[in-house]
């Protein structure tokens, strides 16, 4: 009987002991999951931010290349109005040739070897009247938090054509009036 009244109360000091520890470690685990998936959507909201400021629009497309969510811009961009959605349109099909959607298909496949690849291409997408607009896409490939692939896209309109109009250059600003020989030889 002294044995068990030894055993007995060392049983459940170690056995509280042990449940204690356990759930300081999975509690810590948990926060440390959602310290991370906050962490992790900063970076995508600083990346989306990045290429607002330098991009038309910015989308996102899943897995299967599909749009994620409406998008009145590219809408817009695309001559579709911004009440159209292309929520669930893979990208794909919005490009204007076989050729441009093979080429997309290399660089995704390319891309999806690493992980932290970012991209930068021209494209050609197709607009509700058939004609090509060229675009550089800027893709930036993340998992959500159920690890799901994903790809941040920036868009941007782009010509390569020499504009009709060639831009204004304006003369620097003095107090004086300047010469006539100066102002021809700043034009010129």
């Amino acid at each position: 009987a002294p044995t068990a009244q030894v055993f007995y109360p060392l049983f459940w000091h170690v056995s509280l002991f042990a449940v204690v520890h356990l759930i300081g470690r999975m509690m810590a685990v948990s926060v440390r999951a959602k310290l991370l998936a906050a962490d992790s959507g900063k970076q995508l909201t600083a990346v989306r931010t990045l290429l607002n400021s330098i991009c038309d629009d910015v989308v996102e497309i899943d897995s299967g290349l599909r749009l994620t969510r409406h998008s009145p811009k590219l809408s817009s961009i695309l001559l579709h109005g911004p009440a159209s959605s292309l929520q669930g349109v893979a990208l794909d099909e919005l490009m204007h040739s076989e050729g441009d959607r093979q080429d997309f298909a290399r660089r995704r496949k390319t891309g999806s070897d690493a992980a932290t690849h970012a991209d930068v291409f021209h494209t050609r997408l197709r607009d509700s009247s058939g004609t090509s607009v060229a675009v550089e896409l800027f893709s930036v490939p993340f998992r959500d938090l159920n690890d799901r692939q994903g790809h941040i896209l920036g868009l941007r309109e782009f010509t390569d054509i020499v504009p009709l109009v060639p831009l204004q250059r304006e003369l620097p600003q003095t107090s004086v009036p300047l010469p006539g020989p100066v102002v021809q030889q700043l034009w010129n």
